[in-house]
C-alpha cells in the first residue's frame, strides 16, 4: 500500500503546533522528546538544508481540544473547592 503524498496544508510545523496547543515551541519540542505527545512526525520530503518535521493538523487539534477540556475540569474543581 502506497503512502499518501505529503501535503503541507494538512500539517502543522513545530511552531504552528505549539501555537495551537498554547505552549512555547521549546516546551513542545521537550514534550516530543519525552514522548508526552502521541503525534506522528512527518519529515518534509524535499528539505534542503534544515531537517523539518510536521504534524497532522487533525491530531494537533484533537490534542488541543482534549487539553482545553482537562483545563476546564481543573478550573471547575478548583472553583468548587474554594466555595
Amino acid at each position: 500500500m502506497a503512502k499518501a503524498p505529503f501535503k503541507r496544508e494538512d500539517h502543522y510545523s513545530v511552531e504552528e503546533a505549539a501555537e495551537a496547543l498554547k505552549i512555547h515551541p521549546e516546551s513542545f519540542r521537550r514534550g516530543l522528546r519525552k514522548g508526552l505527545y502521541p503525534l506522528k512526525k512527518v519529515e518534509q520530503p524535499d528539505f534542503q538544508t534544515k531537517r523539518k518535521f510536521f504534524f497532522s493538523i487533525v491530531d494537533v487539534e484533537l490534542m488541543a481540544a482534549q487539553r482545553d477540556q482537562i483545563l476546564e475540569r481543573r478550573a471547575a474543581r478548583k472553583a468548587k473547592k474554594h466555595k
